[in-house]
């Protein structure tokens, strides 16, 4: 009998506990369901952020890489266009000095002729004054005066072939005299 009334007092509680542990073993599995779930929306929710994160560093990268060619080819096309410039300002420095100095060579060489033009015809004037004077004392015959009045002086003759493409002497100008040498007309 003790144990029939153990068995009958028992029985209940053998009854609850297995039913708590039921109870239990369901709450777990919902809880644990519940737990995947949100383990689940976390892993989603963690690798939308990272993928967003991500756009936006590759974007950054992107402005940052496009920023950088640009000025690097800003900086090397001002290198190639300062460079550029100063090759053509170095040129033209170069030509400009050569076409000056060329330009008083020229201008040196049409004075020089000038001269020698100037000073061979004073030396024919006076040859021929000198002559003219001795024939008036009858020193000398008539045809050594004549043959020097006549002679023009050959250098400058030469000189002209030889400087043809450098500026004309103005040789038609009024008041040029037979005993001033000519003026050289500018060609600058």
């Amino acid at each position: 009998s003790h144990i029939a009334f153990m068995r009958q007092v028992m029985a209940p509680m053998k009854i609850q506990a297995r039913f708590r542990e039921l109870r239990a073993k369901r709450a777990l599995l919902v809880h644990s369901s519940q737990r995947k779930s949100s383990t689940i929306i976390q892993k989603l929710g963690r690798g939308f952020l990272a993928r967003v994160q991500k756009e936006r560093a590759l974007s950054a990268v992107t402005i940052i890489q496009r920023a950088a060619r640009v000025m690097i080819a800003r900086s090397h096309d001002d290198l190639v266009r300062n460079f550029a410039a100063s090759e053509i300002q170095r040129i033209w420095r170069g030509f400009s000095v050569h076409v000056d100095f060329m330009l008083q060579v020229m201008a040196a060489m049409r004075i020089q002729a000038s001269i020698r033009c100037f000073l061979k015809k004073k030396t024919l004037y006076r040859t021929a004054r000198t002559a003219k004077m001795l024939q008036e004392n009858d020193l000398v015959e008539d045809s050594v005066v004549k043959e020097a009045s006549k002679t023009k002086p050959q250098t400058h003759q030469k000189q002209e072939s030889r400087l043809e493409s450098f500026p004309k002497i103005s040789s038609e100008s009024p008041e040029m005299n037979q005993d001033s040498p000519p003026r050289v007309i500018d060609a600058i």
